[in-house]
């Protein structure tokens, strides 16, 4: 198997959700590889990355065989994973919004590493 990761790095621009990354599982089937799972490993606390849930395990059994056009077909079309998708959907943590984001000094203080893992204090 092999297996790649993508990030969002730092502050997401689009304000109001924190950056995250994604862990995609890929083995070779049919001689092309496939995704078998996605880890997203989201900030929690500060600056502090957890895993907050896997697709295999967060929408079985949609995607107990892997994930591709088929099951992500039935799993669209499955009424009852709509809950569970919208219990994902939480807000953020980060007190910043799209003005923060803007904010040119802002930007500069993250770059410099001395802002950008403050969380909200009903988070802490």
């Amino acid at each position: 198997g092999a297996t790649v990761s993508f990030t969002v790095a730092g502050i997401s621009r689009r304000g109001l959700n924190d950056p995250q990354f994604q862990r995609i599982y890929l083995e070779k089937e049919h001689g092309a590889y496939e995704i078998q799972d996605i880890d997203v490993i989201q900030m929690m606390k500060g600056c502090d990355f957890e895993v907050s849930f896997s697709f295999v395990d967060q929408f079985k059994p949609h995607f107990d065989t892997g994930i591709n056009i088929a099951t992500l077909k039935n799993f669209v079309e499955d009424e009852s994973m709509k809950a569970i998708v919208e219990s994902q959907l939480a807000l953020s943590a980060s007190p910043y919004d799209k003005t923060t984001l803007k904010d040119p000094l802002f930007l500069a203080s993250v770059r410099a590493g001395i802002a950008g893992c403050e969380v909200r204090k009903e988070h802490r």
